[in-house]
């Protein structure tokens, strides 16, 4: 189950650089493409919150929040504002984060 999570997983962010890139082409259907690629993101960040071991909650929620502005870069798209690269500035940012986090 786990691996399968893990394709999954891999496949969504190699989804949402694509979308990434194509939003910043502004090409058409590129909402689309972030959008499927954000999805299994936030779904399987909100799946390691629920299952992880205490000492790694705090980090798994870190992940679960950077992934919510994932979805606000989306929306933000979506009605055209010009503050959606915000959203992934701070999603890269959390990320950059909780990667140096070390668990006791």
């Amino acid at each position: 189950m786990y691996k399968a999570l893990s394709i999954i997983y891999y496949l969504g962010m190699a989804l949402l650089f694509i979308g990434i890139i194509l939003l910043l082409t502004d090409s058409k259907g590129a909402l689309i493409v972030y959008s499927i690629g954000a999805i299994p993101i936030v779904g399987i960040r909100l799946f390691n919150r629920i299952v992880a071991k205490p000492e790694r909650h705090r980090i798994n929620t870190i992940l679960f929040v950077s992934s919510l502005f994932l979805i606000a870069a989306g929306v933000a798209k979506y009605y055209d504002e010009r503050h959606w690269v915000v959203f992934i500035l701070i999603t890269a940012v959390l990320d950059f984060y909780v990667s140096f986090r070390k668990i006791k």
